[in-house]
């Protein structure tokens, strides 16, 4: 979420439903990006009037990074994880996440300007504002950051900026592209972009961060690495107003009609469980958390894996929200999944091959559950916004990084196309 904590107030021109942005930091950010339109990164640097530290201390990893808010150019990233505790302890628990917060923030903001060649003891010189994951996330850990930002902003007399991390999923797709400093590969980040949405040039961005899908044209390129080179299409890569954005992470489950900055309807949400808790808590009954842990992994990530090696047909879970009244809904559902998984594994002797079809049942049916809340978001706005005929799909969040959930969205959006 550090890059999409950035882009927000990269682009943000309307209220904050979450909290309301005050009124003045929206005019200094809006002056911010009229300041400097130079797409020369010593320039930027120079003037000193478009650079913003972003703060990430949500969950469990500790990120910082100094971004232009004209240009999106990424000047530094740093950022801690907390596998070691996470392997020691079996899972986040938030009081021992915010003593390592404590432990890192510091020495993560510093490191952050530094690499951005700006001084940590004096940022104004080189710093227009300070923003921060302001929530949702668990509270101990938000206030770290929070406390941080706050208090270098004050200190230095910048601006400080509290965001909405949900807000800035729906709208990472909207930052600023330019030649960047600092580039990622897909793997690295919780969030790839697949497709453009307008014409068939090919993506380009830097870093990746959320997914996108084109329902607009019927041959849309779908791609699932960044080119070598460094060009960037702001046109091809920014989807325009209004869009359906899937938003789906580890405590997050939503499908939301964005209209404008600030202006989203929430067409559904989860009744229980996200998807990315799902899958840890199915990884966890499967005994797959304390090695994915070990090997710097989601244990979700790990069962995505565990997975493709077994048969998705292996066992047949009954798909969530399937009856009446909640058939044709887009809210999700995840906990009865998860129930039936725990009921399955006690039915059994857990060989590796059991571990893997019972995995890949999971998946499947998670999926497919997925894909019918989509199609039925789809369907409700054909029928109330018919003048919506070519809604762009994001999808964001960490689940996004799902290889088979790409692909059946992906296929999803062919025949919706048809």
């Amino acid at each position: 979420c550090l890059r999409a904590t950035l882009s927000l107030h990269a682009w943000c021109s309307a209220r904050n439903p979450w909290g309301g942005m005050p009124t003045r930091l929206r005019d200094r950010l809006q002056s911010l990006q009229t300041a400097s339109r130079s797409s020369s990164p010593s320039a930027a640097r120079r003037s000193g009037s478009t650079l913003v530290l972003g703060v990430e201390t949500s969950c469990d990893e500790t990120a910082a990074a100094v971004v232009c808010a004209s240009t999106g150019r990424v000047y530094s990233h740093v950022l801690r994880s907390q596998w070691s505790s996470l392997s020691e302890h079996g899972g986040v628990f938030p009081e021992i996440a915010r003593r390592q917060h404590q432990l890192a923030i510091e020495p993560v903001m510093s490191e952050a300007l530094s690499q951005a060649n700006i001084d940590p003891d004096a940022p104004a010189a080189g710093l227009a504002a300070v923003a921060v994951s302001a929530g949702p996330g668990l509270a101990p850990c938000l206030a770290v950051g929070v406390r941080a930002a706050s208090q270098l902003a004050t200190k230095h007399r910048i601006a400080y900026i509290p965001v909405n991390h949900l807000e800035a999923h729906a709208l990472v797709t909207r930052l600023p592209t330019a030649e960047s400093g600092f580039r990622s590969s897909l793997r690295s980040s919780d969030d790839t972009i697949l497709t453009n949405l307008t014409n068939r040039q090919p993506l380009s961005r830097s870093p990746a961060d959320d997914t996108i899908l084109a329902r607009s044209l019927p041959n849309g390129v779908i791609r699932d690495t960044l080119p070598n080179d460094a060009t960037f299409n702001q046109a091809a890569l920014t989807p325009s107003f209004p869009f359906l954005l899937l938003l789906l992470s580890g405590g997050h489950c939503q499908l939301l009609l964005c209209d404008a900055v600030g202006c989203y309807t929430l067409l559904g949400g989860t009744l229980d469980d996200s998807i990315g808790e799902a899958y840890d808590k199915v990884a966890r009954v499967l005994g797959l958390q304390q090695e994915a842990y070990s090997r710097a992994m989601h244990p979700g990530a790990l069962l995505e894996q565990v997975a493709l090696t077994g048969d998705p047909a292996a066992v047949d879970f009954r798909l969530p929200l399937c009856r009446p009244p909640h058939h044709r809904s887009c809210d999700f559902s995840f906990a009865g999944l998860k129930s039936s998984v725990q009921r399955a594994v006690r039915e059994r002797t857990l060989t590796e091959t059991e571990i893997a079809d019972l995995a890949a049942s999971f998946q499947q049916t998670a999926l497919m559950h997925v894909e019918s809340r989509v199609q039925n978001a789809v369907l409700r706005l054909n029928s109330t916004r018919p003048e919506l005929s070519a809604l762009p799909l994001v999808v964001s969040g960490g689940v996004a990084k799902n290889e088979l959930l790409r692909s059946r969205l992906r296929a999803l959006v062919e025949s919706l196309d048809g």
